[in-house]
């Protein structure tokens, strides 16, 4: 079961992050941006990466900054209510 495990830790990971890191969020079309405290960005991309959302095409981040691509702009709303989910 090193799966399920290995699952678990990354989604407490990317629950940690978000709530840690994510200082505002927004959404135009298919692109999210995400605000973070400076020098944060990279750390909360390369959690969402692993987390492999469907959704998700991928991901630029700068340092304070991500933005990620989505696959179409209709899932922008259900990616921003996961993602606020995670705040919760």
């Amino acid at each position: 079961m090193p799966s399920e495990v290995s699952r678990v830790s990354e989604e407490r990971s990317l629950r940690r992050a978000i709530r840690d890191l994510v200082l505002k969020s927004a959404a135009s079309g298919n692109i999210l941006m995400l605000k973070t405290p400076p020098g944060n960005a990279h750390s909360l991309g390369v959690v969402l990466d692993a987390a492999e959302w469907p959704e998700v095409l991928g991901s630029v981040a700068g340092d304070d900054t991500i933005f990620l691509l989505l696959k179409n702009p209709h899932v922008g709303k259900r990616v921003m209510e996961r993602l606020l989910g995670y705040l919760a």
